[in-house]
């Protein structure tokens, strides 16, 4: 059932317009509203086919149905646009969640730093650290690990020994895949 829908999405093209995801999910659904755990799958099933833009349409739309994002559906979503390299699109779905008041948490924001590390975006990386740092939410071994992978991956030794201190600081335990990303990140830095 699913797999039908996500094919009707995906054929909609890469320019697809909220309405027209609607009018999809309309002959889809009917009158009623598909529940989280569909919503779920569609979005990680767009994802995997690489569609990330009916994956960003569909959020909007349901927004537009009164179906609310959630930090576990902004999750899916960002985990869809990681697996396809997407850094883009995540950028733009957490932007979203934000602008929809939803409570984004560690997990949430974790994603969105390891879409930026695929990328090597360590400057969006270290953005949502500061993000991460605004809205009060917590930050663990994992988002310091992945986001000195991003500034690794972009050959920003700076950035990724600035990190290593701000773990330090904060108290988070440093492993030994943290320390040699950033021995890593100074080899590959001028």
């Amino acid at each position: 059932m699913l797999d039908n829908l996500c094919r009707k999405l995906e054929a909609l093209g890469r320019d697809v317009k909220v309405d027209q995801i609607g009018t999809t999910l309309d002959r889809h659904f009917g009158s009623s509203l598909p529940d989280s755990r569909t919503v779920a799958s569609l979005l990680s099933k767009l994802g995997s086919s690489k569609q990330t833009q009916q994956l960003v349409s569909l959020l909007d739309c349901l927004r537009q149905r009164s179906v609310e994002p959630n930090a576990d559906l902004a999750s899916v979503a960002l985990i869809a646009c990681r697996n396809c390299c997407e850094w883009g699109a995540a950028l733009d779905i957490l932007g979203k969640m934000g602008s929809y008041l939803v409570d984004l948490n560690t997990k949430t924001y974790n994603v969105a730093v390891s879409v930026c590390a695929r990328g090597s975006e360590w400057v969006k990386a270290l953005r949502i650290l500061v993000d991460m740092a605004s809205a009060l939410v917590e930050m663990n071994e994992i988002t310091y690990s992945t986001a000195v992978n991003a500034c690794e991956k972009g050959g920003e030794w700076a950035g990724a020994l600035r990190i290593l201190v701000e773990m330090a600081s904060a108290h988070v335990k440093l492993d030994k895949i943290t320390y040699s990303a950033a021995v890593s990140a100074c080899g590959k830095g001028s």
